[in-house]
């Protein structure tokens, strides 16, 4: 085969593939247009995570930017993290709220993340012997943190003796500078 006749050929088959993507395309738009005329168009619709009183006010701010089926942004995760001093905290700071996430271990106590937001509360997360953070919980709070943030709190709760949340005044953005305190300072 001559180099002529191999372009040639290559010519046709690519004009043969071009004109059934376009047939394609075309009878997949004229399916969506006759199920269109029959249903209607599709509209964006807010399905509830969890029941809603009567009555309440709907906020649709963020919704545009949130991942499909997670609730999140993208790069976002929710984290359970089993803390102390959670009864205080589910009366004083429901979801919505930016907290400081305060890690203790055995020698020193720190900042361990700052300004995330609460999602939820919820009684429980006490148990286990192992005398663990989880032994000093009396609930489990769900974060909205990055990746690289949640990983960093399922190791600080494995190795922690004590998790806590403190929630921070509305408004609020100001950093703790990393603030530290081990055994010897006090």
């Amino acid at each position: 085969m001559t180099r002529g006749s191999r372009r040639r050929r290559a010519l046709i088959l690519l004009s043969l593939a071009l004109a059934s993507g376009g047939l394609a395309a075309s009878q997949v738009s004229g399916t969506v247009q006759r199920v269109e005329a029959r249903v209607g168009r599709p509209v964006p619709v807010v399905v509830a995570r969890r029941e809603l009183a009567a009555n309440s006010r709907l906020d649709s701010g963020g919704a545009a930017r949130r991942g499909a089926g997670s609730g999140l942004p993208k790069g976002e995760r929710a984290v359970e993290v089993a803390v102390a001093g959670g009864a205080a905290l589910s009366d004083g700071g429901g979801p919505g709220t930016r907290v400081d996430v305060v890690v203790s271990t055995e020698h020193r106590t720190f900042i361990a993340l700052e300004d995330v937001e609460l999602l939820s509360v919820r009684p429980g997360g006490g148990g286990g012997d192992s005398g663990g953070a989880r032994s000093a919980a009396d609930a489990v709070a769900t974060l909205r943190v990055t990746l690289r943030q949640a990983v960093y709190l399922t190791a600080a709760e494995n190795f922690a003796r004590e998790v806590r949340l403190l929630p921070r005044p509305p408004g609020d953005r100001r950093h703790g500078g990393g603030a530290a305190f081990g055994s010897g300072d006090l």
